[in-house]
């Protein structure tokens, strides 16, 4: 299907709210199952946005609850959607691009 639509798709992970933090978080509910909520509810109480989460490592993601097997797919699902997304197109580059 169509799993990039509307989780934070096209910003930088470092723009994104606590909110699409979540909505990304959503986007792996076949991989965490009914352990993304309390997953989300742990990132909004700790307050993690995209800046937060992108600095997050695998002891800090202990810290929020996430199994083993959950941190490593978390990780390796965000690596990917910056890759995605800096692969993805015109985004903005500091100082200015030369697009027109």
């Amino acid at each position: 299907g169509d799993a990039s639509k509307g989780s934070g798709a096209g910003r930088a992970v470092e723009e994104w709210t606590v909110g699409e933090v979540g909505m990304f978080l959503d986007g792996m509910r076949d991989v965490f199952g009914d352990k993304t909520d309390k997953y989300k509810a742990a990132m909004r109480e700790e307050d993690v946005d995209g800046k937060a989460l992108v600095e997050l490592g695998g002891d800090d993601l202990k810290e929020l609850g996430l199994s083993l097997g959950h941190r490593k797919l978390l990780l390796k699902a965000l690596h990917q959607r910056q890759l995605e997304i800096n692969a993805g197109g015109p985004t903005t580059v500091a100082g200015g691009g030369s697009s027109d």
